[in-house]
């Protein structure tokens, strides 16, 4: 159906942009198609002309189009990391006591009676059980999640214009003047 409605404005078109000598012809170059003349006041001489016309066609042409697409992601990587762990562990340490020590008042002569003790520090190195915390090298895995691009191609299908030329044959009626009417 769009074809039928084309031509003629196609063909009226080819004929605005004529030359103004080739117009009356419709394109046609001229008498030396045409037919001999017919007797005076008779049908017009007719003839077959070639013409070129223009049409659009229209072509399905494919297309492919890239649309992103995010998805989460769940991986697990080991690493090294270091464990503290409790232990025990000996040390010596300085402790200050106090010993008694017999003191006397000071007589030679003394037997034992006025003697007391006294208690005196005294440095003295002991050993100890002492708390501690100890580094240990260790691996661990450990999960997290991350956003993955992800691209999904579509293909769809469409029409594209395309001016296709062709030959067309076209019956042009030459006019012919009367004779004296």
């Amino acid at each position: 159906m769009k074809t039928w409605f084309a031509i003629p404005v196609l063909s009226a078109f080819v004929c605005a942009i004529a030359s103004p000598a080739s117009a009356a012809y419709c394109g046609a170059d001229g008498y030396r198609h045409c037919k001999p003349r017919r007797a005076c006041c008779g049908a017009p001489p007719c003839c077959t002309v070639t013409k070129t016309c223009q049409e659009v066609v229209y072509e399905e042409k494919q297309f492919t189009e890239y649309e992103s697409k995010f998805k989460e992601v769940e991986e697990s990587k080991v690493i090294d990391v270091v464990k503290f762990v409790e232990d025990k562990e000996e040390r010596e340490i300085c402790v200050t006591v106090c010993e008694p020590q017999p003191t006397c008042c000071g007589k030679a002569d003394c037997c034992g009676s006025c003697c007391a003790t006294k208690l005196v520090p005294v440095q003295c190195k002991r050993k100890v059980v002492v708390p501690v915390i100890r580094e240990v090298p260790a691996k661990e895995t450990i999960k997290f999640k991350r956003i993955v691009e992800e691209k999904v191609a579509k293909t769809f299908t469409c029409k594209v214009p395309k001016v296709v030329c062709r030959e067309v044959q076209v019956s042009v009626c030459c006019p012919t003047p009367c004779c004296g009417k």
